[in-house]
């Protein structure tokens, strides 16, 4: 199944979703998590119709999140004869054992975007309106930056 990509941001740009693999499904919530609407959005858009297509037997497998409790999912489920099965607390690392240093490659990715964006920004844009009289120095307007770009959070 593709992936389902959940950034933490109250908005979304749609520049965070182009150039990512085929069929990669993007949302967003403040805190980052995946919630309740993200799962049943990613079931609906995702697993379903690809599940749906399947004439054997079918199991979807959750992680004890709280969020895989979801009612109007687990009645799908139970409509289209999947069964839903979670795994024993604590074990998800048992199974993904590549979860870490992926997020942890992520987060490193994301550190480097971060930074290009804000020297693009400061040098390409906003640090020639900051020349002659009255003039705001980079660190300032990366500081600012900082604080304003969701991505930069």
């Amino acid at each position: 199944m593709p992936p389902n990509v959940v950034y933490k941001a109250e908005h979304m740009w749609n520049s965070w979703s182009e150039g990512g693999p085929d069929g990669a499904r993007y949302n967003h919530t403040k805190s980052g998590w995946f919630d309740r609407k993200c799962f049943e959005g990613w079931f609906n858009s995702t697993a379903l119709p690809i599940l749906k297509r399947q004439d054997r037997r079918k199991v979807l497998l959750g992680d004890n999140l709280s969020s895989h409790s979801n009612p109007r999912v687990l009645e799908l489920c139970k409509e289209y004869n999947i069964s839903f099965e979670c795994l024993p607390p604590n074990s998800t690392d048992l199974i993904q054992p590549l979860d870490e240093p992926i997020k942890a490659l992520w987060s490193g990715i994301l550190s480097d975007f971060k930074a290009t964006c804000i020297d693009a920004v400061v040098s390409g844009v906003l640090a020639p309106l900051g020349s002659g009289s009255g003039r705001v120095g980079s660190a300032r307007v990366a500081a600012e930056w900082g604080r304003k770009c969701p991505m930069a959070a």
